[in-house]
């Protein structure tokens, strides 16, 4: 196991060890359902970093419950971890496993764990997850791959089959929503309709590379290409921040404006925001107080993503009034504990 693989899985067993030991934590409602998982690992955890960590760790306590399917304002985020697929860790198969049971004992809803489709290996980590983690945590796995050129390799139906043959409940693609290719939002619904026959229980998402740069420059392509997804059936179409640069109030407003631009039905809108400007937790929070349904990040912000150990317990101590009242207002912004 590679050196710095470990120092992940012991930061996230503290991560998870420090959570019961924070009084405001343990009393709030959401947390509830977690304790017994968090208790076995708190109580598996004896590391000597752990009171030197508390202090920033304990704040990740609890994921935030699901609540309505629709894009609109008004919807309890769900939370998109991140964690298993970031490159700046060669992370084994048993790696994976280990961490994968951790986030689904912390209450993620969704966990992004391979792109089978480029690499080998996690090919191989699906099939050891059917056999090796138990159905709910197997069952929030999603396993992604890159939309495919209309022509090249078989195309739309070449992907959706090794998508589908992993196995995983979950699926999806990701698009680069800044490309110019003619045929982009034709070709990602064909995707996602062949994703969409083969789960019809399961999680379609459509992730979009990208998306705030172009929707700065074509707000009507970029909504017409979250249009098409909808239209397929795509359970997320997650809009990402790729250069990491939107600003917390552009990423508000671009939220406000395709929450009324487009038909979402029942596909959900998240974002996930980088952080080359250390701005994506603002930036974050501001889309969850506009009533985003899905906020993807990672642990402690590894990879450079939003950091979800800052994000969760601010929506949980300072904004429990919006996320239960769909209130968007400034003025229900405050209520510290």
């Amino acid at each position: 196991m590679q050196a710095e693989p470990v120092r992940l899985l012991l930061a996230a067993a503290v991560f998870l060890a420090a959570v019961p030991m924070h009084r405001a934590f343990r009393a709030a409602p959401l947390l509830r359902p977690l304790a017994p998982a968090v208790g076995r690992a708190a109580a598996a955890c004896s590391c000597a970093s752990t009171v030197r960590t508390r202090g920033r760790l304990a704040l990740a306590a609890t994921a935030v419950q699901a609540g309505s399917a629709s894009g609109k304002a008004g919807a309890t985020p769900l939370v998109y971890d991140g964690t298993l697929t970031q490159r700046q860790a060669e992370f084994s198969v048993e790696d994976k496993i280990k961490l994968a049971r951790m986030l689904d004992d912390f209450g993620m809803n969704y966990i992004e764990a391979g792109w089978p489709t480029v690499f080998p290996a996690d090919r191989v980590f699906f099939v050891r997850a059917r056999d090796e983690l138990d159905p709910a945590c197997f069952g929030k796995l999603v396993a992604m791959a890159p939309l495919p050129s209309a022509g090249a390799g078989g195309g739309p139906t070449s992907t959706a089959e090794a998508l589908l043959k992993t196995g995983a409940v979950n699926v999806g693609v990701a698009v680069n929503a800044a490309s110019t290719h003619g045929n982009l939002g034709e070709t990602l619904e064909t995707t996602l309709e062949l994703l969409r026959a083969g789960r019809a229980d399961g999680g379609v998402v459509a992730h979009l590379h990208n998306a705030m740069h172009a929707y700065r420059t074509d707000a009507a392509t970029v909504t017409a290409l979250i249009g098409a997804a909808c239209k397929a059936g795509a359970d997320i179409v997650l809009l990402v921040d790729t250069g990491g640069t939107a600003t917390p109030w552009e990423v508000e407003a671009m939220t406000r404006h395709l929450q009324g631009a487009v038909q979402w039905g029942d596909t959900r809108l998240g974002v996930d925001c980088r952080d080359q400007s250390e701005l994506s937790v603002a930036a974050t929070l501001y889309a969850a107080r506009q009533g985003v349904g899905v906020l993807a990040g990672t642990v402690n912000g590894f990879g450079g993503s939003t950091d979800l150990a800052v994000v969760l317990p601010v929506l949980q101590l300072k904004m429990a009034t919006i996320l239960k009242s769909g209130n968007n207002s400034q003025k229900d912004c405050g209520g510290f504990l």
